[in-house]
């Protein structure tokens, strides 16, 4: 008489043996298939959402042609300004997860837009998956050469004298927060007149309606190397502005500048965040980019993506005070 199991051949015995070892045979993991990004001849669209001209714009372009080497693929830039990067960061956050859209962001600026439950903002940092950071840029404190305020200690000593009255320009952006962690520091009140750039609250500075600016240092560095302008003070050093002291040297603790990053909408697969995370690693190295942020006074602060998300979260809980202190309902 035949075995029960000799019709069913030696795989069926040997699962049964197995069973009674109390080993599970377990079928091989196929690896995981490459990405196939980006697709030969589709272009990858950057987000800048500041005006063209300014800085933040300067720094992306600076980049662009060191990733579209690391990426095989060209990069087209897009401006979409407004409301102190919350425009851009809308649109950013709202694009299709797929790696073909990535854009700026300034930390801390964009914490404080989605923090300030007035402005309402539809992303929170969860909204976004950073790439890496390229640069850091102190904020500054700036006159036309022809103002009356030498020093910083002169500047405090008439916004004292004259609460609200000084008038001072900036963008909605991390400069606006220096401002504001200056003014909270000195014990000094501002009228402040808020620009959707660098540029604009220049312009308004040289032309003399309002009398100091408040932005990234690079943003004056043109003007200052073309006599129109002195800075007063700058968050942290600079080495394109040698001799400039900073706050903590003048005796207040503002230290807010801006780290210029670039993120893709939450849902990007890991496959192809990896990829754009290797190209901006690659491209950061390029002496080109170097060089070509030298031009611009850029400082180059390379931050891994996983770097840059820390960053981002500390600056999340970070802010807070500060925004409270200006009077901003925080949005929890």
């Amino acid at each position: 008489m035949k075995s029960r199991f000799a019709s069913c051949g030696i795989p069926i015995i040997m699962s049964v043996l197995l069973l009674l070892s109390g080993k599970q045979s377990t079928p091989l993991a196929a690896a995981p298939a490459k990405a196939d990004f980006p697709v030969k001849g589709k272009s990858i669209t950057m987000i800048v959402p500041f005006p063209a001209g300014g800085q933040t714009g300067n720094i992306g372009l600076s980049l662009v042609p060191s990733l579209e080497k690391a990426l095989g693929t060209k990069v087209v830039v897009e401006y979409r300004p407004g409301a102190g990067m919350q425009v851009g960061a809308t649109a950013l956050a709202l694009a299709k997860p797929d790696g073909y859209t990535f854009g700026v962001v300034n930390l801390p600026t964009i914490v404080s837009v989605y923090l300030d439950a007035q402005r309402q903002a539809v992303f929170t940092r969860q909204s976004f998956i950073p790439i890496g950071s390229q640069s850091g840029m102190p904020s500054a404190v700036t006159v036309p050469t022809a103002s009356k305020y030498k020093t910083l200690k002169e500047l405090v000593d008439d916004a004292k004298a004259r609460p609200g009255v000084v008038k001072a320009s900036t963008p909605a952006t991390t400069a606006h927060l220096a401002l504001l962690q200056f003014s909270r520091a000195a014990g000094v009140d501002f009228a402040v007149v808020k620009f959707e750039g660098g540029g604009q609250s220049i312009n308004a500075a040289l032309g003399g309606h309002v009398d100091v600016v408040w932005t990234g240092a690079g943003d004056v560095l043109p003007m200052v190397k073309g006599g129109q302008a002195r800075v007063l003070a700058v968050t942290s050093e600079y080495q394109y502005l040698p001799g400039v002291r900073t706050f903590r040297d003048n005796g207040h603790d503002v230290t807010v500048g801006t780290d210029q990053g670039y993120a893709v909408p939450a849902g990007t697969p890991k496959e192809i965040v990896d990829i754009m995370r290797a190209a901006f690693k690659k491209a950061m190295t390029d002496p080109e980019l170097l060089a070509s942020m030298d031009r611009i006074g850029a400082m180059p602060k390379f931050l891994s993506g996983e770097e840059m998300e820390e960053l981002w979260r500390t600056q999340d809980t970070g802010m807070i005070p500060l925004l409270e202190a200006a009077g901003v309902t925080v949005k929890r």
